[in-house]
């Protein structure tokens, strides 16, 4: 791995994650809102596909879970 690589994703991770950190505040404050729910999982999914891309696989396990979980809440809403 390059060092300008693990930069942008360390750049990347850290704005993703202070994302998800308002969003997952929001969530919590107004459980019923799709909109965000869908931010949220989306940021997950991205934050994964970056975890793997660079073969971080502790890092890619762990945002899987949230990944996961949030995918469950965005299927529940069609149903």
């Amino acid at each position: 791995m390059q060092d300008e690589e693990l930069k942008i994703f360390i750049n990347e991770s850290y704005e993703t994650l202070n994302s998800l950190d308002k969003e997952l505040v929001v969530l919590g404050k107004n459980p019923e809102n799709n909109e965000i729910l869908h931010t949220i999982h989306a940021n997950y999914q991205t934050f994964l596909e970056s975890s793997k891309f660079l073969k971080f696989s502790k890092l890619e396990s762990l945002t899987h879970i949230g990944e996961r979980l949030t995918n469950q809440l965005v299927q529940s809403d069609y149903e």
